[in-house]
């Protein structure tokens, strides 16, 4: 299975930072992670992404599977709402 997470997030945006600090130091997010291919975008750089992939609000998660959305996150409400998306 080939899986893939594309974070969508800026450097002033408080709750993406939120949000990678806890993809790289919470345990039990980094157990779900394990899964997939992670690809982080910024959403001032590659606006390219942002418009094709239709992003409105920051940070946004978007699982694909084979090439194709699965389903997609917005916002940052914890470690456990993003655990529970990943799942």
């Amino acid at each position: 299975e080939d899986q893939t997470l594309l974070v969508f997030s800026a450097d002033w945006c408080k709750y993406c930072n939120v949000a990678k600090n806890d993809m790289k130091n919470n345990e039990s997010v980094l157990t779900e992670l394990k899964q997939y291919a992670i690809i982080e975008l910024d959403y001032d750089k590659d606006k390219d992404f942002v418009q094709g992939h239709n992003i409105k609000m920051i940070p946004t998660f978007i699982i694909f599977k084979d090439g194709k959305e699965q389903k997609r996150m917005t916002g940052y409400k914890g470690p456990n709402s993003l655990i529970n998306f990943l799942k």
